[in-house]
């Protein structure tokens, strides 16, 4: 392993800055090469560990980093970027006001536009945001049977 001694650690991730729907969150982008965080990553792993950093493979294809318990940056193996970011309780960040720990029901009844899809509640006109249902509410189908609940986690996706 190449270790790079003119490294110098910086942060990468805001918790403060905004949920950007089909761009990125914490001023992470999607699409980001695993390359460029090279350094930044044997840094956490083989030195300080100063964000917290911890790493699981899952489905075999894909490595999820989760950063302080709070950010997770999901890369794809197969062409090493950034495919979803997604961002949890202590997350400061807003998306349109809203962010992990918000009511849903500040979202559902300020939007006419939200959907239900594969346990994510999803936006027309905002697409790159998928909001986490929890389990016991995946077979309702229509938003405004959901109950109110607590916005555990919001993952930022591509627009595709």
């Amino acid at each position: 392993m190449i270790i790079n001694n003119n490294y110098k650690y910086e942060p990468l991730v805001s918790f403060d800055a905004p949920i950007i729907p089909g761009i990125g969150l914490g001023n992470i982008k999607l699409s980001t090469s695993l390359y460029s965080l090279k350094d930044w990553l044997i840094f956490n792993f083989f030195s300080e560990n100063k964000d917290n950093l911890k790493a699981e493979v899952f489905n075999g294809i894909f490595l999820n980093y989760t950063i302080s318990e709070t950010v997770e940056i999901i890369i794809n193996v197969i062409d090493a970027r950034i495919e979803k970011i997604g961002c949890k309780f202590g997350y400061k960040g807003t998306f349109i006001n809203i962010k992990p720990g918000s009511d849903i029901y500040e979202l559902i009844y300020s939007r006419e536009d939200i959907y239900i899809n594969n346990g994510f509640l999803l936006l027309r006109k905002s697409p790159g945001i998928e909001i986490d249902i929890p389990a016991n509410f995946e077979d309702i189908e229509d938003v405004r049977e959901l109950p109110n609940f607590t916005i555990e986690r919001i993952f930022v996706t591509s627009n595709k």
